[in-house]
């Protein structure tokens, strides 16, 4: 089966709407370049923060493998070696502090996954989890607030 060929308007149309799109990525291009100067003044680098998440799109079997293999590195050399800083963030663990589901809630927003907790609604762990989830939406806010603010300056000054 060929091809349909396209006719003037269908060309129009696609042009048109990949022309829009080509534009979009582009801006957003831009704003994610604005922000990621905007944090590394701030003292974040970017760079560095989706290496760090990069490891998290791994399987935790994978994650471990590759931990135990750069253990075996730093051990080769005489650097001090700490797995556990491959723990989950995601499930939670049956001892976990208020202070640790409060982690994994700040993970699971800047992750920007739903705010649905792992532990027994109403328990001090599930509680924990939400207020970090939603301390990470508040500051998200805030920042987004700054611009909007800024757009009401300009347009009452206009």
């Amino acid at each position: 089966m060929s091809k349909p060929q396209a006719q003037d308007d269908e060309i129009a149309l696609y042009t048109y709407l990949l022309l829009g799109k080509r534009e979009e990525t582009k801006s957003a291009q831009r704003r994610e370049a604005t922000m990621a100067k905007e944090a590394a003044q701030n003292g974040v680098s970017w760079t560095e923060v989706k290496l760090a998440l990069k490891e998290y799109e791994l399987t935790p079997q994978a994650r471990q493998a590759k931990a135990e293999r750069q253990a075996a590195i730093y051990r080769a050399v005489g650097a001090p070696v700490q797995l556990e800083m491959f723990d989950s963030y995601v499930s939670s663990m049956v001892n976990d502090t208020e202070a640790e589901a409060r982690r994994r809630g700040r993970f699971a927003a800047i992750c920007h996954q739903e705010c649905s907790p792992p532990y027994e609604p109403g328990s001090p762990e599930g509680q924990a989890w939400m207020n970090g989830w939603h301390a990470v939406l508040a500051l998200a806010n805030k920042y987004y607030k700054r611009f909007e603010l800024a757009a009401d300056a300009v347009e009452r000054a206009l």
